[in-house]
Protein backbone atom coordinates (compact mmCIF):
# COMPACT_ATOMS: atom_id res chain seq x y z
CA UNK A 1 0.00 0.00 0.00
CA UNK A 2 2.26 2.56 1.03
CA UNK A 3 4.80 1.82 -2.37
CA UNK A 4 1.43 2.42 -3.99
CA UNK A 5 0.96 5.49 -2.31
CA UNK A 6 4.00 6.67 -3.50
CA UNK A 7 3.94 6.07 -6.90
CA UNK A 8 0.69 7.47 -7.11
CA UNK A 9 2.38 10.84 -5.65
CA UNK A 10 5.31 11.25 -7.85
CA UNK A 11 3.35 10.54 -11.03
CA UNK A 12 0.57 12.88 -10.28
CA UNK A 13 3.82 15.56 -9.57
CA UNK A 14 4.96 14.89 -13.29
CA UNK A 15 1.35 14.92 -14.63
CA UNK A 16 1.16 18.62 -13.02
CA UNK A 17 4.54 20.00 -13.55
CA UNK A 18 4.34 18.45 -17.46
CA UNK A 19 1.33 20.28 -17.76
CA UNK A 20 2.21 23.83 -16.47
CA UNK A 21 5.23 23.50 -18.76
CA UNK A 22 3.28 23.35 -21.31
CA UNK A 23 0.74 25.99 -20.48
CA UNK A 24 3.99 28.33 -19.97
CA UNK A 25 5.29 27.92 -23.83
CA UNK A 26 2.49 29.92 -25.57
CA UNK A 27 3.35 32.96 -23.38
CA UNK A 28 6.88 32.71 -23.63
CA UNK A 29 6.98 31.85 -27.39
CA UNK A 30 4.69 35.39 -27.75
CA UNK A 31 7.21 37.30 -25.58
CA UNK A 32 10.28 36.33 -27.56
CA UNK A 33 8.48 37.21 -31.00
CA UNK A 34 7.23 40.25 -30.00
CA UNK A 35 10.20 41.41 -27.52
CA UNK A 36 14.11 42.56 -29.01
CA UNK A 37 17.26 40.85 -28.00
CA UNK A 38 19.44 42.57 -24.70
CA UNK A 39 21.52 43.87 -27.55
CA UNK A 40 18.38 45.74 -29.95
CA UNK A 41 18.94 49.22 -28.23
CA UNK A 42 22.54 49.50 -27.26
CA UNK A 43 24.14 52.55 -29.19
CA UNK A 44 26.92 51.18 -31.57
CA UNK A 45 29.97 52.34 -30.74
CA UNK A 46 31.97 55.04 -33.10
CA UNK A 47 34.23 52.18 -34.24
CA UNK A 48 30.93 49.86 -35.06
CA UNK A 49 28.69 52.77 -36.42
CA UNK A 50 32.05 53.45 -38.97
CA UNK A 51 31.82 49.47 -39.97
CA UNK A 52 28.15 50.10 -41.00
CA UNK A 53 29.13 52.94 -43.41
CA UNK A 54 31.79 51.00 -44.93
CA UNK A 55 29.81 48.16 -45.76
CA UNK A 56 26.18 49.26 -46.15
CA UNK A 57 27.19 50.87 -49.57
CA UNK A 58 24.77 52.30 -52.49
CA UNK A 59 22.77 49.08 -54.25
CA UNK A 60 24.13 46.41 -51.14
CA UNK A 61 27.39 45.73 -53.17
CA UNK A 62 29.49 45.69 -49.90
CA UNK A 63 32.20 48.17 -48.80
CA UNK A 64 34.21 47.54 -51.84
CA UNK A 65 32.59 49.77 -54.04
CA UNK A 66 33.53 52.69 -51.71
CA UNK A 67 36.91 51.11 -49.88
CA UNK A 68 39.56 53.68 -50.37
CA UNK A 69 37.40 56.84 -52.03
CA UNK A 70 37.66 60.36 -50.10
CA UNK A 71 34.63 60.40 -47.63
CA UNK A 72 33.24 63.41 -50.08
CA UNK A 73 32.98 60.84 -52.77
CA UNK A 74 31.28 58.67 -50.41
CA UNK A 75 28.79 61.07 -48.83
CA UNK A 76 27.84 62.31 -52.08
CA UNK A 77 27.20 58.96 -53.54
CA UNK A 78 24.97 57.55 -50.15
CA UNK A 79 23.06 60.86 -50.49
CA UNK A 80 22.18 60.31 -53.99
CA UNK A 81 21.13 56.78 -52.82
CA UNK A 82 18.76 58.36 -50.14
CA UNK A 83 21.19 57.36 -47.44
CA UNK A 84 21.05 60.48 -45.97
CA UNK A 85 22.17 59.23 -42.69
CA UNK A 86 25.41 57.09 -44.18
CA UNK A 87 26.33 60.25 -45.86
CA UNK A 88 26.97 62.34 -42.94
CA UNK A 89 28.33 59.83 -40.98
CA UNK A 90 31.30 59.29 -43.66
CA UNK A 91 31.62 63.26 -44.13
CA UNK A 92 30.95 65.18 -40.79
CA UNK A 93 34.43 64.50 -38.92
CA UNK A 94 36.52 64.92 -42.15
CA UNK A 95 34.49 68.24 -43.47
CA UNK A 96 34.45 69.92 -39.55
CA UNK A 97 38.39 69.28 -38.82
CA UNK A 98 41.03 71.40 -39.64
CA UNK A 99 42.04 69.80 -42.80
CA UNK A 100 38.26 69.93 -44.53
CA UNK A 101 37.27 72.31 -47.45
CA UNK A 102 34.93 74.06 -48.10
CA UNK A 103 33.60 72.40 -50.61
CA UNK A 104 33.06 69.39 -47.68
CA UNK A 105 31.44 71.81 -45.07
CA UNK A 106 28.90 72.86 -47.81
CA UNK A 107 28.06 69.34 -48.68
CA UNK A 108 27.97 68.40 -45.26
CA UNK A 109 25.33 71.86 -44.85
CA UNK A 110 23.23 70.42 -47.49
CA UNK A 111 22.77 67.19 -45.63
CA UNK A 112 22.01 68.45 -42.31
CA UNK A 113 19.49 70.98 -44.32
CA UNK A 114 17.53 67.74 -45.54
CA UNK A 115 18.04 66.55 -41.95
CA UNK A 116 16.76 69.67 -40.29
CA UNK A 117 19.40 70.11 -38.25
CA UNK A 118 20.23 73.54 -37.47
CA UNK A 119 22.90 72.78 -34.94
CA UNK A 120 24.91 71.00 -37.60
CA UNK A 121 23.98 74.20 -40.44
CA UNK A 122 25.49 75.96 -37.96
CA UNK A 123 28.89 74.34 -37.29
CA UNK A 124 28.95 74.36 -41.08
CA UNK A 125 28.57 78.20 -40.90
CA UNK A 126 31.59 78.10 -38.80
CA UNK A 127 33.65 76.50 -40.56
CA UNK A 128 33.06 78.24 -43.55
CA UNK A 129 33.06 81.60 -41.90
CA UNK A 130 29.75 82.60 -43.52
CA UNK A 131 26.52 81.69 -43.61
CA UNK A 132 24.81 78.99 -46.29
CA UNK A 133 21.47 77.81 -47.30
CA UNK A 134 19.61 75.66 -49.20
CA UNK A 135 18.71 77.12 -52.55
CA UNK A 136 17.46 74.33 -55.27
CA UNK A 137 18.81 71.21 -53.54
CA UNK A 138 22.27 73.26 -54.02
CA UNK A 139 23.99 74.74 -50.70
CA UNK A 140 25.12 78.49 -51.72
CA UNK A 141 26.63 81.58 -50.18
CA UNK A 142 24.01 83.63 -48.49
CA UNK A 143 24.33 87.26 -50.70
CA UNK A 144 23.87 89.32 -46.80
CA UNK A 145 27.38 87.04 -45.44
CA UNK A 146 30.28 88.69 -47.95
CA UNK A 147 33.61 88.10 -45.66
CA UNK A 148 35.80 91.20 -45.29
CA UNK A 149 38.54 89.49 -46.86
CA UNK A 150 37.00 89.17 -49.74
CA UNK A 151 35.44 92.57 -50.17
CA UNK A 152 39.09 93.62 -49.72
CA UNK A 153 40.18 91.55 -52.55
CA UNK A 154 37.68 92.16 -55.01
CA UNK A 155 38.40 95.83 -54.31
CA UNK A 156 42.28 95.13 -54.88
CA UNK A 157 41.41 93.25 -57.92
CA UNK A 158 39.03 96.37 -59.30
CA UNK A 159 42.00 98.58 -58.91
CA UNK A 160 44.06 95.37 -60.95
CA UNK A 161 46.40 95.37 -57.87
CA UNK A 162 46.69 91.36 -58.26
CA UNK A 163 49.52 90.81 -56.17
CA UNK A 164 48.23 92.07 -52.59
CA UNK A 165 44.76 90.41 -53.65
CA UNK A 166 46.04 87.33 -53.74
CA UNK A 167 48.38 87.72 -50.97
CA UNK A 168 44.93 88.75 -48.51
CA UNK A 169 42.88 84.92 -50.17
CA UNK A 170 45.86 82.59 -51.03
CA UNK A 171 46.64 81.82 -47.19
CA UNK A 172 42.75 81.17 -46.66
CA UNK A 173 42.38 78.93 -49.69
CA UNK A 174 45.41 76.83 -48.90
CA UNK A 175 44.36 76.00 -45.34
CA UNK A 176 40.69 75.44 -46.42
CA UNK A 177 38.88 78.40 -44.60
CA UNK A 178 38.04 80.16 -47.45
CA UNK A 179 34.69 80.62 -49.12
CA UNK A 180 33.80 79.21 -52.86
CA UNK A 181 33.58 82.89 -53.84
CA UNK A 182 37.15 83.55 -52.33
CA UNK A 183 38.69 80.36 -54.64
CA UNK A 184 36.92 81.57 -57.45
CA UNK A 185 38.49 85.14 -57.13
CA UNK A 186 41.92 83.86 -57.05
CA UNK A 187 41.69 81.81 -59.71
CA UNK A 188 41.07 84.98 -61.34
CA UNK A 189 44.33 86.45 -60.29
CA UNK A 190 45.96 83.59 -61.05
CA UNK A 191 44.70 83.57 -64.23
CA UNK A 192 45.64 87.19 -64.35
CA UNK A 193 49.01 86.29 -63.34
CA UNK A 194 49.54 83.23 -65.77
CA UNK A 195 49.98 80.83 -62.66
CA UNK A 196 48.96 77.46 -64.53
CA UNK A 197 49.61 75.45 -61.22
CA UNK A 198 47.80 78.18 -59.03
CA UNK A 199 44.46 77.91 -61.39
CA UNK A 200 44.96 74.38 -61.25
CA UNK A 201 44.93 74.46 -57.56
CA UNK A 202 41.72 76.66 -57.08
CA UNK A 203 40.08 74.26 -59.76
CA UNK A 204 40.89 71.13 -58.01
CA UNK A 205 39.51 73.17 -54.29
CA UNK A 206 35.81 74.38 -56.70
CA UNK A 207 35.37 70.94 -57.93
Amino acid sequence: MLREAVFSFFRRTAVLSAVGWLLAMPAACNKLEKGSSPTDNVPLAPAEASAIATTQTPGGNGGDDMAGKPPLEQARAYFANGQKWLARLVLEPQALSPSGTPEEAEFLAQICEAQSDPKCIEACNRKLGHKVKADGGTVVNDAGATSLELSRARGLVAKKQFGPARAILEPRVLDGTSSTDEIALLKTICTKQADRMCVAFCDSKLR
